[in-house]
């Protein structure tokens, strides 16, 4: 009787995992597909029998492919993902040849005796959502390089606004506002091989693997580091993911702020920024309300 009980369950559970209306993937160690649902038919437009025993790569685009296997190679050998249980947005390929993006988490996948046998995946239907936030990422970049400056900031600054700087690579894109840099060589130090001041270019993104230089640009104190990827959307950083917002004062430098917080200059204008900005505390800065590295040149110190 017990045994028909967990049969009858184990029945319903199947059925419940291929009637989801999200995408249900399950592939084996090597990448190879094992388990194709109803949700992943509609949301990719191969069916079962097209799916089952193909590779991964039939969902995934020639230019993510190498950072793909990289990235899913190394879960496999660690046993965990990289995002641990989070979702991201990444590109996919349809039957259809139609741009999608999808909405996806991943989990490795383990037998009874606690062996990895393989990665599951759980995807929705994305691309609205992505194309909506990469044209607000693109609005945001451009504001920050037009911002006007305040009327403080005019009267104590002594060079105009720098340009934008950008560096592309294969899948990813990285914007470098020198106007909110306040010299913190945060990248330098985390990953030399792409950044390097004394080079040019100095930023490299090729040099290290896409995931490394998203991480490292999102260690960055200021916000004058920011990426586009293709195929993963921008709307959710790391750190703007956080509820809310932190501040703390560096010492003998700016006020570092992270989260989700508004700043507005003098006239009430919302000055874009992406979820990190390093405010002026000596008072010297020639691009208020940020630093620009003047509390070292006047030797300004915390108070204790």
């Amino acid at each position: 009787m017990a045994d028909h009980g967990g049969n009858e369950i184990e029945n319903v559970y199947r059925d419940v995992l291929a009637a989801m209306p999200e995408a249900l993937i399950l592939a084996d160690r090597e990448g190879i597909i094992r388990i194709w649902n109803h949700g992943a038919e509609s949301l990719f437009g191969f069916d079962a029998t097209e799916a089952i025993g193909h590779s991964l790569d039939l969902i995934i685009p020639e230019a993510m492919r190498d950072a793909h296997w990289n990235g899913y190679r190394r879960a496999i050998a660690h046993g965990e993902t990289r995002h641990k249980g989070g979702s991201m947005i990444t590109r996919a390929l349809s039957k259809s040849g139609e741009r999608l993006y999808i909405d996806v988490s991943f989990a490795i996948v383990k037998n009874g005796a606690g062996e990895v046998i393989g990665s599951s995946a759980v995807a929705r239907d994305a691309t609205e959502r992505y194309l909506k936030e990469k044209s607000r990422q693109q609005e945001t970049v451009a504001q920050s390089v037009t911002q006007p400056v305040t009327q403080s900031a005019a009267k104590s600054a002594t060079a105009p606004k720098k340009p934008l700087q950008s560096y592309s690579a294969t899948g990813i894109t990285v914007n470098f506002d020198p106007n909110l840099c306040y010299h913190s060589a945060v990248c330098l130090k985390t990953l030399p091989a792409v950044f390097d001041v004394h080079r040019r270019p100095w930023v490299l993104p090729g040099a290290a693997s896409v995931e490394e230089v998203m991480a490292t640009i999102e260690k960055c104190p200021s916000g004058a580091l920011t990426y586009l990827r293709e195929g993963v959307a921008e709307q959710k950083t790391t750190v703007e993911a956080v509820t809310g917002a932190a501040i703390q004062a560096s010492r003998n430098g700016p006020l570092l702020l992270q989260g989700q917080f508004t700043l507005q200059d003098e006239g009430g204008t919302e000055i874009a920024t992406p979820g990190r900005a390093a405010l002026c505390r000596c008072g010297g800065t020639g691009n208020q309300p940020f630093c620009d590295n003047s509390h070292q040149r006047i030797g300004f110190k915390s108070q204790k």
